[in-house]
């Protein structure tokens, strides 16, 4: 999995849900397939997706993006970007993207055991773009995700042995790539 052609998410996919990124700053996908993909990332013989950002294009960009849903999760995403050179024109654009969601833990059948897990997630990702009247372009982004998730029995519910049985899992994502005119560099960790 890349991010604008760079390993931003790490080797390894394992650890990481498509529905953690936030699409908001999706611009497309492409899916590579096979063993051209090894042209890209050294260990993805079997085919390559790359999430491809959006760029400010026709002015600013100012989104946002609330939500709830039926079980009382809460969402806030917020994207914006401009080109204060004039969209198209040689120079400096930027976005940003800043997203935070929260999902409180559900026992749905009242066992004890949680249905829905409960979660906290914030993610920033600021991205740089320069393009020169020559076609000469770079590209530089950095970006953090944190998350926390709690499962396994509800904070007064308890396993059949009769000890409480928590499960809790603490992610901390951090990441910098950049790209000039054919030249890439990109770690995630």
């Amino acid at each position: 999995m890349l991010s604008d052609g760079l390993p931003l998410y790490g080797g390894q996919t394992g650890g990481l849900g498509l529905l953690q990124i936030p699409p908001m700053d999706l611009g497309g996908v492409e899916v590579i397939k096979g063993v051209a993909s090894a042209l890209y990332v050294g260990t993805a013989l079997g085919g390559v997706v790359n999430l491809l950002s959006r760029r400010p294009a026709g002015g600013p960009i100012r989104d946002l993006l609330l939500n709830q849903t039926s079980l009382a999760g809460t969402g806030g995403v917020l994207f914006v970007g401009d080109a204060p050179g004039g969209v198209g024109e040689p120079g400096w654009s930027y976005t940003l993207l800043a997203g935070t969601h929260a999902q409180a833990q559900k026992d749905r059948d009242a066992d004890g055991w949680t249905d829905v897990p409960g979660y906290a997630r914030g993610v920033v990702r600021p991205r740089l773009f320069w393009s020169s009247a020559q076609g000469s372009t770079a590209m530089l982004t950095a970006g953090t995700t944190f998350e926390s998730r709690n499962g396994g029995t509800m904070p007064d519910g308890l396993a059949p042995n009769g000890s409480p049985y928590p499960e809790r899992l603490r992610t901390r994502r951090f990441d910098a790539g950049g790209r000039i005119a054919g030249w890439s560099a990109g770690a995630g960790w």
